[in-house]
């Protein structure tokens, strides 16, 4: 490989392809390797990868640096959003429910308002 096709800043796609104790690797469709420290994963205390990660799954991850000899990338995960947003932008199926709206009314019958409500904003 000559050259990198991606940029610092960029956000890509890449399927993890092995997991270690400092960071996971991830594979990209051009051939080209990069790797997440686990400083990279979250804001959150990671102790365990594989608590957040998966061999074999797509994850969104943003460059932070290029190798200029062997375009190995630099990438978090982390980085991609803010904190705040990570639940409701990263995955859009999953969301927080508002602490006021929080009750012990059982989930059976709350499941179908929330899943109305995440479907409204997503359509916003």
């Amino acid at each position: 490989m000559n050259q990198s096709s991606y940029q610092i800043d960029e956000i890509i796609v890449g399927k993890v392809i092995d997991i270690q104790p400092y960071g996971a690797f991830i594979g990209f469709p051009n051939g080209q390797k990069g790797l997440i420290h686990i400083s990279e994963i979250s804001d959150d205390y990671v102790k365990r990868i594989e608590s957040f990660l998966i061999v074999g799954e797509y994850v969104r991850v943003k460059v932070l640096a290029v190798d200029p000899v062997t375009h190995h990338l630099k990438l978090s995960i982390k980085r991609l959003i803010k904190k705040d947003e990570l639940v409701d932008k990263a995955h859009p199926f999953w969301f927080k429910v508002p602490p006021h709206e929080i009750d012990f009314t059982p989930l059976k019958t709350m499941l179908p308002t929330w899943i109305a409500q995440q479907k409204k904003k997503l359509e916003d």
